[in-house]
């Protein structure tokens, strides 16, 4: 028999009721944002329409007879893209309303860091690939004084640094992307750095602080401002600062901290080391460096 443990099934189900009446009050927030905010609006139906429209031209194309199969897989592989944009953009706009609603919490898991990262990296060079910049090199800066394991939230962790690359990416047509981290002080500290051009656009988003959600389309990108927010958002939640800095002339770093236990083992069990904030890490918060 199954039984339910400390709260009975009434009460779960009362619960997971406000909850849901919680999301919905902050989704219909965000969508009375967006309608008394023209540009929020503009940025959105453009963003749109522009994936819808290659959706449906490249469709077209795909059912003419005369195209070679070389064509056919270039077509269908514009379609994924379009796709992919489009899902990328609802899933951060609605994640962040669930963070926003208070339904997101801190799941930590023991972790490999430098292995989790390597996975992260084959993903990026077939996203660098998909984009035809091959010519930018992906450098990993593995941390070899990092401990074998770490107890982190690494879904959390693997989705800002998708972020922080995408934005990256986005901003740099040759050169180097390097990604890496080090542990000091019970934190992890994380780096994602280009040679790109993006800094001045991150940088201003950045200083808008609260001020995110007015944010002028033909300032930022609907789509990497709503990337950027969710990243913010994210690091938050693990209890961690992010910022950002200069990295050369117009290249952009985004550092970001993160609260880390190191997995100790003694006498063939497994301990969790404290967390500590160091105050290099605490100093990280916000940081703008012009």
């Amino acid at each position: 028999m199954f039984i339910m443990s400390g709260k009975s099934e009434s009460e779960m189900e009362k619960r997971a009721m406000e909850g849901s009446d919680k999301l919905q009050g902050v989704l219909q927030a965000r969508l009375k944002d967006i309608l008394g905010n023209p540009s929020i609006i503009t940025g959105m139906s453009h963003e749109m329409r522009t994936q819808m429209n290659a959706i449906v031209a490249f469709s077209y194309l795909i059912n003419n007879s005369n195209i070679t199969e070389e064509e056919r897989a270039e077509f269908t592989e514009h379609i994924i893209n379009s796709c992919e944009q489009l899902v990328v953009l609802f899933d951060n706009f609605f994640d962040s309303a669930i963070i926003d609603s208070g339904n997101s919490a801190n799941e930590i898991k023991r972790c490999n860091l430098n292995q989790l990262i390597s996975k992260l990296m084959g993903n990026f060079r077939g996203a660098a690939a998909k984009e035809n910049k091959d010519n930018i090199e992906l450098i990993h800066d593995e941390c070899t004084a990092s401990p074998s394991d770490l107890f982190i939230d690494d879904d959390k962790a693997s989705r800002v640094l998708r972020a922080l690359f995408l934005n990256a990416l986005e901003s740099t047509s040759a050169g180097y992307i390097r990604l890496g981290y080090v542990i000091k002080d019970g934190n992890a500290l994380f780096h994602m750095l280009d040679s790109g051009n993006g800094y001045e656009s991150a940088r201003d988003h950045f200083q808008l602080g609260e001020e995110r959600k007015n944010y002028s389309i033909n300032s930022f990108h609907l789509r990497k401002a709503i990337m950027f927010d969710l990243a913010i958002k994210l690091v938050n939640i693990m209890g961690g600062e992010i910022g950002v800095e200069r990295n050369g002339v117009a290249g952009t770093g985004i550092r970001f901290s993160v609260p880390v236990k190191e997995a100790v083992r003694s006498g063939g069990a497994v301990n969790t080391g404290k967390v500590s904030t160091s105050e290099e890490s605490r100093n990280i918060r916000q940081r703008i460096v012009i």
